[in-house]
């Protein structure tokens, strides 16, 4: 047990630095997750707080359809971003996958045809991965075009600069995931930690049984350190996944984000200013 410790304690500082930046890498597209999420949220936040009301204190049926319409954009908007993302949502952006969602009445006709359309006249432009880019325009077109009509308060176009603060900010952070996913991790370097793993595990038996002299001992340590180094080399690259797109590591699923979980929580929080603000305890 002794020696099993300095052996660990000498070779495994490495192999724990390298988890420890797989997990870096981890935690930033998670960060981003929910910075995401929290930009969606101001913008809803802002046209809720400046739609225009009735003397009741209750949104006017003109501003109540802007945040409606809103609201439908960011949840499609979303759900792309995943699907641009994501393999096992990218059948969403096929032709065959648009289709099935408006005929589920989560696309309408129109919007329907403008996507096929813009990926057809636009392929370079807009391909097929890149759906994400005309929604959120339509949020921010869609926002804008409310102040316009008076239907949402824009004293001095304060609210409608706040819109496309968040709007830009928004577009960078989405576009910062793929950045952070293709630079995550110089492959020579992962390559030669795996040498190393393996390397090591492979003389592990018969460096161990040079010193113990024990059949038995050996093969309990030899187990003891396959189960460590190979485990931390596992879990260090399901860190480097954690939106799944490598089928190799589907089977440690404990280690990746929770797709499903953020476009629930996303769907959610497309209303919740609106409802919050419905009705007021004063008068406007």
């Amino acid at each position: 047990t002794i020696y099993l410790l300095k052996i660990n304690n000498n070779n495994g500082q490495p192999f724990c630095v390298f988890t420890w930046m797989c997990a870096v890498v981890r935690r930033s597209i998670y960060d981003l997750t929910r910075k995401i999420q929290g930009q969606i949220s101001n913008f809803h936040l802002l046209l809720a707080a400046n739609a225009k009301r009735d003397t009741t204190g209750s949104y006017t049926s003109q501003a109540s359809t802007v945040l409606d319409d809103v609201a439908h954009f960011s949840r499609l908007f979303h759900c792309f971003l995943w699907a641009s993302y994501a393999k096992r949502y990218s059948v969403l952006l096929t032709k065959a996958g648009l289709q099935t969602m408006a005929c589920r009445g989560l696309l309408t006709s129109d919007q329907y045809k403008v996507l096929c359309t813009l990926e057809e006249q636009h392929p370079n432009a807009i391909p097929q991965s890149s759906k994400l880019v005309p929604l959120l325009e339509w949020m921010l077109i869609r926002g804008q075009k409310g102040c316009d009509e008076r239907h949402i308060r824009d004293p001095y176009g304060v609210t409608s600069k706040s819109l496309q603060e968040e709007a830009t900010g928004l577009r960078g952070s989405c576009f910062a995931i793929s950045g952070k996913i293709k630079g995550r991790m110089p492959r020579a370097y992962s390559h030669l930690v795996q040498i190393l793993v393996d390397s090591f595990l492979l003389l592990a038996p018969w460096g161990l049984h040079s010193k113990l002299l024990n059949t038995g001992s050996t093969i309990v340590c030899v187990g003891m350190l396959t189960l460590f180094y190979g485990g931390l080399l596992d879990l260090a690259k399901a860190f480097l996944d954690p939106l799944e797109n490598d089928e190799t590591w589907s089977n440690t699923g404990a280690a990746y984000l929770d797709l499903s979980v953020l476009i629930r929580e996303a769907n959610a929080g497309s209303t919740v200013w609106k409802n919050a603000g419905s009705i007021l305890p004063f008068s406007v």
